[in-house]
């Protein structure tokens, strides 16, 4: 009799913050249906750009109230291309196990699930990416699982499905703030409709980034979760060896 499986998932998260000037308040200096300026600059002369061989400037003349001043209670950055940039920050939830352990015979299902919080305040959000770094994703030292195939190829299964493969490896996000188009559903099919549903639209994963999420606007000061749903399915007398399987999984947020 095959020993149980103990199917460990490592999670590496990365972080990358994509420096874009931005301001500290909400406001911007106009906009209407069909733009925004964030902020803009009144001056009475200056060439703004000039370079030579030996130099490369920006200036300015008449605005006032320049420079970098801060208190205990504040910091700003004032005047001519002065304005503060975007930060953006993501939490790491560590390795994770799926339980419970699955029978090398009887086969079963193992689950687990991360929860990532974003916080940004790029006026123009941000999106997350999910990757593997190996092909399958899900992988021991002699042997591994499929991953995840949905039933219509580029589009996610409503409900998971283990269709002809002995064992298969997937994922389904969750975010019901700003989930990715191609992970909504209208309660029966995904890529159409706009709910965002727990533990629906699963998905395979691959060493190319998949995006998973899409804000278009600066999360709130607490940040903003996403969880990602994992899944191990092995085939009731499939033969699937036992062992310690481990998948090393990359989730990055980048701010738009």
């Amino acid at each position: 009799m095959l020993k149980p499986f103990l199917i460990n998932i490592v999670i590496c998260t990365g972080v990358m913050a994509l420096f874009i000037f931005g301001l500290e308040a909400s406001a911007v200096a106009r906009e209407s249906n069909n733009y925004k300026i964030q902020s803009d600059s009144l001056n009475s002369g200056g060439l703004d750009e000039s370079s030579s061989a030996s130099y490369n400037m920006a200036d300015t003349i008449g605005e006032v109230g320049t420079g970098d001043s801060s208190s205990s209670n504040f910091g700003i950055k004032a005047g001519y291309r002065q304005m503060d940039q975007s930060y953006i920050s993501m939490n790491n939830p560590g390795d994770v196990t799926l339980n419970p352990p699955i029978p090398g015979v009887s086969g079963g299902t193992a689950e687990a699930s991360l929860t990532y919080t974003v916080s940004t305040d790029s006026s123009s959000g941000y999106h997350m990416v999910v990757r593997a770094t190996g092909t399958p994703a899900m992988q021991s030292d002699s042997s591994s699982f499929s991953n995840y195939s949905p039933s219509t190829p580029g589009t996610p299964d409503y409900d998971w499905n283990l269709a002809g493969a002995l064992s298969e490896f997937g994922f389904s996000p969750y975010n019901p703030l700003s989930q990715a188009p191609k992970y909504k559903n209208n309660d029966a099919a995904c890529s159409i409709g706009s709910n965002a549903t727990d533990g629906k639209c699963w998905y395979g994963f691959t060493t190319n980034n998949e995006t998973i999420v899409n804000k278009y606007s600066r999360t709130e000061i607490d940040g903003e979760d996403t969880k990602l749903n994992l899944r191990a399915e092995v085939r009731p007398n499939g033969g699937q060896q036992a062992g310690e399987y481990r998948a090393v999984l990359i989730v990055t947020a980048i701010s738009n």
